[in-house]
């Protein structure tokens, strides 16, 4: 009997032990506890808390074999640890007391058995000893801060503690002699009772304990959060025998642990938003902890970056390292905390502005052991800074250039002014800040009202939040007037209203706009009084404007044209399109154009006008065309008169045109007729005079021989003169082959041909051009000038020279002799037909040459020009197209 209740005593405790192991407490300590006092277990309201002593734990069993034990708490030995995770209690006082507690109940066991075989039937059962063990491990079992159960191998519960049955809102017949899973814990989660379920299969099957997190539900509906075991106890052949499910109350674990998440993610966020982070660094270990914020300021990857206080350092622009490492320095020594801007230097070259605020920490001894500090990104304030800086200078650049006087008032007084006020109103800075914004002003203005009072009222309606635009009368420091136009503005500097005044001098545009209207004047002058016709046509078509020319040609009155539909009223319907037309390329083109259209008089007789329109334009925006307009109507009919004269004549020329075609046949073919028949009589005679030559040779006297000489000279000339006419004739009648020709070529052609006697050389300057030609008429005219150059040379060395030089859209060419000249009278005399200076019989010519040459180069629309004198020699020029 005894070792039957020591077995029970034994798994009781073995139970409560494990239980306290595997499910132990978040936060451990004995209150009132001290050195041989027993710790006692508590619990108050919702909250769960375990009391955990480390000490040495005593179990005795009294003379009644009641099993006692006291737990005695070790000096200095209480510690309260908050963990998330896994319980930091010590572990190497379970196993030594596990031992003992078995030890003891196995010894007294023993012994009790030996006595209890020899003394049985003199020494009854102490059934009070055991109910009060039963009782003991009961209260331990029921007063347990855990949920605590037993169960068979088949999940059906034996037994559970208080808290378990307070927690499910159930009574213990309800629950006990039921699957565990089917309990009320479980019944908002179907998944929670099959993965328990599970669970207890495989506990029940292989012994290795499971252990997760789950949820339960109280009477009251509140869901909590719970550590979840289950375990198996084996009896001493392995065989398991009981399961035993725990369960720890971790719900406000867990919403103190969504809290820290929670307030960890808003510091985060925080210092994200901020761009500021935090750091630590260990002076003992030299580990340097960064914040998110500071790896994202610092731009790098937080799983790559040993940190420590060398590698920061690295970091810092060169040119500022030395100062941060100083200041670094000091509060070590002296342990003040510190701030300092510096910049960082990235790695593609980028410079990055931060501040730093950085406090050391001291041991008891003096020696530092930590540094913390923030981090926070400027370089967006030091941009920012530097923006405003230079909007400050560029600000004051303007002011200082700007072409208009600028001043502030505080009040009523100058507090400030820029140059060009001083060059403006004639005087020193001094001046203008001591004087009164009236003494820059004459006493009355144009419209005759006092200058102090006026300003008076522009100045605080300007304060009073108006801005105010005007013209104004000023004068110079000197008391010389000058137009200005005056703008007043409140603004504050330092939260002061202040005026800031800009005075621009408008003299000459004054100047301008009197001689503006003069001239307007003047051009209304002349609108009103020029026969030309004038309108204006608004954007909408609509008439705005006649002139008197205009209203007197149509019938009307200014009253009766003003604001009628232009197109509708004025213009017949057969020119709508075409002047609809005219205004739309206007509007799209915005530039004036020229057309012509009839206009409708009230009489219903038509004009036609030639018009010249423009837009004109206010505020970018089209207001009205402009048209100023010519009468043509009788122009028209003298031109069309033209045009049927213009038609006759053109009639006439063509029908004159084909007379003188039929004259040129004509002409071609008489003197193709003449050519024949003149110079068949001609070959007959001097074939005579070649045989009375030939046969009367030995009686012909000298006499005879010269006058039949004399009859084959005039023979010849007679044939020259036949052939000249020819030539003549056919200039600008017979077609022409005009090509690209080598002048120099034909030129150095021609001369071989003519063959100068000794004594006459003819030279070529340069080289002659190419020229589009045709190649006869060219030879005609250089074989013409060279060969009379030469014909009429009178001097025993003669020289003939052929030049050329370039006269822009043309070539002029020279044919030059050092011959007799000649006398200026004749020079016009040369160029006519059959013309010649000497006697046929002194010198044989035709005098056709120099007509040809004239008549070949009028045909290219040159000329040719003389340039002579008697006994200096010849120059003929002339010119052709290149």
């Amino acid at each position: 009997m005894f070792k039957k209740q020591s077995l029970i005593h034994v798994g009781r405790l073995l139970i409560w032990i494990l239980g306290a192991w595997f499910c132990r407490p978040t936060l451990a300590q004995i209150p009132e506890a001290g050195p041989g006092r027993p710790g006692t277990l508590q619990r108050t309201g919702q909250e769960r808390t375990a009391w955990w002593v480390s000490g040495v734990a005593t179990v005795s069993i009294d003379g009644d074999g009641a099993l006692s034990g006291t737990v005695e708490k070790a000096a200095g030995d209480t510690q309260s640890n908050q963990h998330h995770g896994s319980d930091p209690s010590p572990l190497w006082w379970i196993l030594p007391v596990c031992v003992v507690v078995i030890a003891a109940i196995l010894y007294w066991n023993r012994t009790l058995g030996r006595k209890a075989s020899v003394e049985t039937a003199d020494r009854p059962t102490s059934d009070e000893s055991i109910r009060d063990t039963s009782r003991r491990f009961r209260a331990i079992f029921d007063q347990s801060i855990n949920l605590i159960g037993v169960m068979d191998p088949q999940g059906t519960l034996l037994d559970l503690n208080n808290l378990a049955i307070e927690l499910s809102g159930a009574s213990r017949e309800e629950v006990l002699g039921k699957p565990f899973w089917e309990g009320p814990w479980w019944r908002h989660d179907p998944v929670a009772r099959e993965r328990l379920r599970e669970a207890v299969a495989r506990v029940a099957r292989g012994g290795e304990p499971v252990q997760f997190e789950t949820t339960h539900t109280d009477r009251d509906g509140r869901m909590h959060d719970i550590q979840f075991c289950l375990r198996a106890v084996q009896d001493e052949t392995g065989r398991i025998v009981l399961l035993v499910p725990e369960g720890m109350d971790i719900t406000e674990r867990k919403q103190m642990e969504r809290a820290l998440r929670g307030s960890e993610a808003r510091l985060r966020e925080a210092q994200r938003i901020a761009h500021i982070g935090d750091w630590e660094l260990n002076l003992l270990t030299n580990r340097l902890t960064w914040s998110d914020e500071v790896f994202r300021i610092f731009e790098i990857d937080n799983r790559r970056f040993g940190a420590s206080y060398e590698a920061f350092l690295a970091m810092v622009h060169p040119d500022d390292r030395g100062a941060v490492d100083a200041a670094y320095r000091q509060s070590l020594e002296t342990g003040k905390a510190y701030g300092i801007a510096h910049r960082l230097l990235m790695p593609d070259g980028r410079v990055k502005y931060v501040r730093e605020q950085c406090e050391t920490y001291h041991n008891a001894e003096g020696k530092p052991i930590r540094s913390v500090g923030t981090v926070q990104d400027i370089t967006d304030l030091k941009r920012s800074e530097d923006a405003l800086r230079e909007s400050k200078e560029w600000h004051r650049s303007l002011l200082e250039a700007a072409n208009d006087a600028i001043f502030l008032m505080a009040e009523d007084r100058f507090v400030d002014c820029n140059p060009r006020t001083l060059a403006l109103f004639g005087g020193t800075r001094e001046q203008i800040l001591q004087a009164h914004p009236y003494d820059l002003s004459p006493e009355f203005q144009v419209d005759g009202r006092l200058s102090a009072e006026k300003a008076r009222e522009k100045i605080s309606a300007a304060y009073g939040g108006e801005p105010q635009s005007f013209e104004w009368r000023h004068c110079r420091i000197d008391r010389t007037p000058f137009e200005a136009e005056v703008s007043l503005n409140r603004v504050f500097l330092e939260g002061k209203p202040h005026l800031l005044a800009i005075v621009r001098d408008i003299t000459e545009r004054k100047q301008a706009e009197e001689a503006l209207r003069k001239e307007m004047a003047f051009s209304r002058t002349v609108i009103e009084s020029s026969p030309a016709f004038f309108v204006a046509i608004g954007a909408d078509g609509r008439t705005r404007m006649m002139n008197p020319a205009m209203l007197n040609a149509l019938g009307y009155t200014e009253e009766e044209v003003v604001g009628k539909d232009y197109l509708t009223a004025f213009v017949p319907e057969a020119d709508h399109e075409a002047l609809a037309g005219v205004f739309e390329q206007i509007v799209v083109g915005r530039q004036a154009t020229v057309n012509e259209n009839h206009i409708l008089s009230k009489d219903g007789h038509t004009l036609l006008v030639e018009w010249h329109g423009a837009p004109v334009y206010k505020n970018d925006e089209m207001d009205y065309f402009f048209g100023v307009g010519i009468d043509i109507t009788e122009r028209k009919r003298a031109e069309e008169e033209i045009r049927k004269l213009n038609t006759e004549l053109e009639q006439r020329v063509q029908d004159r045109t084909a007379q003188l075609a039929a004259a040129n046949a004509a002409l071609n073919e008489f003197a193709y007729v003449v050519s024949h028949d003149l110079k068949a009589p001609l070959r007959a005679v001097s074939q005579l005079a070649q045989w009375v030559s030939e046969d009367y040779a030995a009686v012909l006297d000298e006499e005879g021989r010269s006058r039949l000489k004399l009859m084959n000279s005039r023979i010849a000339r007679m044939y020259n003169l036949i052939d000249g006419i020819l030539q003549y004739s056919r200039i600008g009648r017979v077609e022409e082959d005009r090509r690209p020709i080598d002048l120099d070529a034909l030129v150095r052609d021609v001369i071989e041909a003519l063959s100068p006697p000794d004594g006459i050389r003819v030279t070529v300057d340069r080289t002659l051009p190419m020229v589009t030609a045709d190649r006869t008429q060219m030879e005609q005219v250089f074989q013409n000038l060279i060969g009379n150059a030469i014909k009429f040379m009178d001097k025993p060395v003669g020289l003939v020279t052929v030049a050329c030089e370039d006269a822009g859209d043309r070539w002029r060419f020279q044919v030059a002799d050092n011959g007799p000249g000649i006398d200026p009278k004749y020079h016009e005399k040369v160029f006519g037909i059959f013309q010649t200076l000497a006697p046929r019989d002194q010198q044989e010519s035709t005098g056709i040459g120099l007509t040809l040459v004239r008549k070949i180069v009028e045909l290219y629309s040159g000329r040719v020009e003389l340039a002579s004198e008697v006994g200096k020699g010849s120059t003929f020029t002339f010119t052709l197209p290149k």
